[in-house]
C-alpha cells in the first residue's frame, strides 16, 4: 500500500437511521485506514414554541434546548454501541435546523476533505440525493461527497471507475480527490463514457492518471451500461465527475449524475 494521503478531516451525517448507521460503519473503518479524524454531524429540528398544549395531538411544547440535549445524549451513546470509535480520533457534534444547513455551516467553519452520506441504495438514490439535504449541501460546499448504499459493507477501495460525461471532459484538477485515493490504497482506475462515438478528448486524462489503466466506451443507456460495466468489472466505488461546483439543485436533476445515482448499488462518489 502507498503512503496515506492527506483526506484527514472526514465528516459524516448522520441521524440515527438504518442507512445513516451503515455509513457510520463505512467511515469508521475509512478514518480508521486513512489515519485521519472523523466528525460525526446530527441535526435537530428547530421547534416551534408555544404557551399552550395542542389540543389537536396533546403534544406539549418542546424547547429548543431540549432537542439539543436529546440529540447531543443519543451522540454521547454512539461509543457503546460503535465499539470501534474508540479505535479513532473522532469527535460528535449538533446543529439545529435541517441537515443541509448545519452540513453547510460546519464546513465553512472547519476543515473538511470529504463528506460521507447513506442511503437506501438503488431504490432510494434519486429519492435522497435528489432531495433537498443533499442538493442543497453540494451546491455550497466544495468536499467531495462519497454516499454509501444501505447493504454495503467497507473494504478497502481497488477497483475504481470514473465515469465522465463525454461532453464535459474534466480538467485534471477536479481529479485531485481520485488521486489522493490512489495514493492510499493504489487502486485500478478505469475510465468509462457512453457515447455512440468516440472521444478522443477523454485520452487527455492518462497522463495526468499516470499508471496502468483502461479508456472505455460504452454504448446504450447511460444507467444501464455503467450499471453492466461495474457488475462485469468488479467495480466497487463509482466516481462521477460534473463540471460545475455551484449547480445547485442542477447536479441530481440532469444528465449523466441523476442516472448514475438513481441505479447504481455500488458506493459513488461525486466530485
Amino acid at each position: 500500500m502507498k503512503t496515506l494521503s492527506p483526506i484527514n478531516n472526514i465528516l459524516i451525517a448522520y441521524d440515527g437511521s438504518k442507512p445513516s448507521r451503515n455509513a457510520l460503519n463505512y467511515a469508521i473503518a475509512l478514518t480508521k485506514v486513512l489515519h485521519g479524524k472523523l466528525t460525526i454531524l446530527e441535526s435537530y429540528n428547530v421547534p416551534v414554541e408555544t404557551t399552550t398544549t395542542d389540543a389537536t395531538t396533546g403534544v406539549y411544547p418542546i424547547s429548543l434546548t431540549d432537542f439539543k440535549e436529546a440529540t447531543d445524549e443519543e451522540l454521547n451513546q454512539l461509543s457503546s454501541e460503535f465499539t470501534e470509535l474508540q479505535e479513532i480520533d473522532y469527535f460528535t457534534t449538533s446543529s439545529p435546523g435541517m441537515l443541509a444547513q448545519a452540513l453547510n455551516i460546519y464546513s465553512e467553519e472547519y476543515p473538511v476533505d470529504l463528506i460521507i452520506m447513506g442511503t437506501h441504495g438503488a431504490s432510494g438514490w434519486e429519492q435522497f440525493l435528489g432531495g433537498s439535504t443533499t442538493a442543497n449541501m453540494v451546491g455550497n460546499i466544495e468536499s467531495p461527497l462519497w454516499v454509501i448504499p444501505e447493504n454495503t459493507q467497507y473494504h478497502n477501495p481497488q477497483n475504481i471507475a470514473i465515469a465522465i460525461d463525454p461532453d464535459q471532459v474534466p480538467e485534471n484538477g477536479k481529479l485531485a480527490f481520485m488521486e489522493l485515493i490512489d495514493n492510499a490504497f493504489d487502486i485500478n482506475i478505469s475510465v468509462i463514457y457512453v457515447s455512440d462515438k468516440e472521444v478522443p478528448d477523454i485520452h487527455r486524462l492518462k497522463g495526468f492518471i499516470g499508471k496502468e489503466n483502461t479508456f472505455t466506451r460504452l454504448e446504450g443507456e447511460t444507467e444501464s451500461a455503467i450499471n453492466k460495466y461495474t457488475t462485469e468489472h468488479n467495480i466497487d466505488t463509482l466516481f462521477v465527475i460534473h463540471k460545475e461546483r455551484n449547480f445547485v439543485s442542477e447536479l441530481f436533476h440532469r444528465s449523466m449524475c441523476k442516472k448514475i445515482v438513481a441505479t447504481t448499488e455500488v458506493p459513488v462518489v461525486v466530485l
